[in-house]
């Protein structure tokens, strides 16, 4: 059996001068495989970047229900071409996320649909 983390924030500023001691600590306690998530463009590549430099590491793409305001069909474009990138194993962190509502209701709605289309049309290699 294989334990992986399918959820870590290793992109996160939190991390910048810990991700190496992070990932041994989780090999250590026995996490073969780390997924971490891009919640909008600059988390997305700095999660590919992340996933080049570790082997155990892949990384998620996609624009978290806070940010889809922020969303544009750049960057969705830009999403497309990230997803042939082999260390990319799935859109997220998508979704919705009414309890805050930093992005309006059907705005949110909208960019799941399209995120959703997206990773419908998107084959995992992993």
């Amino acid at each position: 059996m294989q334990l992986i983390d399918s959820h870590c924030h290793l992109n996160l500023s939190a991390f910048n001068n810990d991700v190496d001691a992070a990932v041994q600590r989780a090999q250590a306690a026995g996490v073969e495989k780390m997924i971490v998530i891009g919640t909008n463009m600059a988390d997305s590549i700095k999660a590919i970047e992340l996933a080049h430099q570790y082997p155990s590491i892949y990384a998620t793409i996609g624009i978290h229900p806070h940010d889809s305001k922020n969303a544009d069909e750049v960057g969705y474009e830009r999403f497309k071409a990230l997803s042939d990138d082999p260390k990319v194993v799935a859109y997220g962190e998508i979704g919705l996320d009414f309890y805050r509502d930093h992005s309006p209701k059907p705005v949110q709605r909208r960019e799941f649909a399209r995120q959703l289309n997206l990773a419908g049309s998107w084959v995992c290699r992993w």
